[in-house]
Formats: C-alpha cells, structure tokens, sequence
C-alpha cells in the first residue's frame, strides 16, 4: 500500500502526542541563545554546553564583553565547541554588529522587520541561513523556521521529496515549511524542535528505529522496526580467568545492561532547562 503524504500540522500533533514540549532552546538569556547558535556549528550541544559554560565563567556572556574580548583568549575560552578560532572570530562579529548596531541589546533586533533583518544578519561574518534563522526564531521569538541536517532526513522519509537525490536547498525546505505553516513562533519553535529529537534518537542515518517512531503511521520509508539495543556483544573470557560478577545497574540486580528506552532517550534525563520569556 503507498501511504498519503501527511500535512505538516498532523505530524506536528502525532509528535506532539508522543513527545510533549521540548522546552527548546536551553538558555539564560536571549544573547546566549544567539552565542549557542554560533558555537553548535558542526558540533554536539554537549560540546557548545561546556563552551558556554567556560564563557560564562570568565564573565563573557554578552555583547559588549565579547566585542571587547583579547581574540585569543576567546578562541581559548570556546575551545571545547571545535573550529574555536573560527567560531571566536564569528562571535565577535555577532557582538560586535549587536553593540555597534543595537547598543548591545540583541532584544532591539526584534523590532526590525523581519525580511530586513534576516538579511542583516546573514551579510554578519559566519551567520548562515541556518543559523540567523535560529537566532531570529529563538533568540529573538519571530516566526522564521529552522531547518537542520534532521529536517532533510526526516521529511525525505516522509515522502516530501527525494531523501537522497535531487535533495532540495536550505531555502527551498524552509520555504516549503513556513507557506504551509501560520507565522507562528511558537509553533515553529516546538516544531523544529520536535523533528531534532526524533532525528537524534529514532530517524537515524543508517539504522532508523522505525517501530518506535511516533510518525510510523505515516512514514514510507522501509525501515527497520527493531529497535537499537547499542550493546557490543560479550567478549568470552580468557581460559584460567574468572569473569567477575555484573554488579546491579541498569537492568537491575545481575541483568546487565539496560539499553534506554525511545522515551528516555527523549526525555533529556530529567535535567532542568532554565527557559526566559521575551
């Protein structure tokens, strides 16, 4: 049987029912939003936590700081998020147009209109589309969708158009998105969230767990319902040793390792995300 391809509202709810709000983006401050949409670049967020962090620390969460920060001892600072000189110049760009600009305040951005501003920060040294789109939709609350690597990947599944060939560009998919969608920030903020969490854990590149997906219903792809176990098979011990004895973990008391069910690997780990309001 070919499946329908489904309408973007109704995979917005099927997430909606099996993942409830994702809370996204995890930040104090709009301008560490912004600061996280630089640093995440080709890295894993725990990466851009630890950078953050380490900024935080040195007292260099704000424009004004880093547009005055020494070069070196920024890029130092970011070292943990990758490409650190790179980003630390990106970053300095970011503050600098902010201060020079805005007065330091990225809040006074959101007055602009958006189909200046979009422009304005992608002509900012380092700012691409994706990443001026998560800094106007997170950072500054304006309806601008997000599109990332998940996207593709999860919507090629779906049917919306070719998952490899003839792949569609970043302007093209976000377009797509936000003709079919209200302008709505909100909605585009728990949305884009949503397919980043079922592409992380679940809609994965080569081994998708497909009969844990909560779009399964509707998704055309011919995938795999078996769901990863990440387990290396056990190693058989060497004649004269004694394999010790599993202690209680996971699985409880002598059953080894558990592998994290699809909910929790959702979930975050029960950690607490500090949210701000615009």
């Amino acid at each position: 049987m070919v499946r329908r391809t489904p309408e973007l509202l109704e995979i917005h709810r099927l997430l909606g029912e099996r993942l409830g709000p994702r809370h996204w983006w995890p930040a104090k401050s709009p301008f560490e939003v912004a600061a996280g949409a630089v640093l995440t670049q080709a890295v894993a967020w725990r990466n851009v936590e630890a950078a953050i962090a380490r900024l935080e620390a040195a007292g260099l969460m704000s424009a004004q700081a880093i547009s005055a920060a020494d070069p070196e001892g920024l890029a130092e600072l970011v070292r943990p998020a990758g490409y650190y000189r790179a980003k630390a110049r990106k970053l300095q760009a970011l503050a600098s147009h902010i201060v020079e600009g805005y007065g330091g305040r990225i809040e006074a951005m959101a007055a602009r209109p958006l189909d200046e501003l979009r422009p304005e920060l992608l002509d900012i040294y380092g700012v691409g589309p994706e990443t001026a789109d998560a800094i106007i939709l997170y950072a500054l609350g304006l309806p601008s969708f997000v599109v990332d690597a998940y996207t593709f990947r999860v919507f090629g599944r779906l049917g919306h158009w070719p998952e490899v060939f003839a792949r569609p560009r970043y302007e093209e998919v976000r377009a797509f998105f936000q003709s079919r969608l209200p302008a709505d920030a909100a909605l585009y903020n728990e949305f884009h969230a949503q397919i980043d969490r079922v592409g992380h854990a679940l809609c994965l590149k080569s081994r998708p767990v497909c009969g844990e997906c909560p779009l399964a219903e509707v998704c055309r792809r011919e995938g795999s319902s078996a769901p990863r176990t990440d387990v290396r098979p056990a190693s058989k011990p060497r004649p004269g040793n004694k394999r010790p004895a599993r202690k209680a973990g996971r699985g409880g008391p002598g059953g080894g390792f558990r592998p994290p069910t699809w909910e929790e690997k959702l979930g975050g780990g029960g950690k607490s995300i500090k949210k701000f309001s615009f």
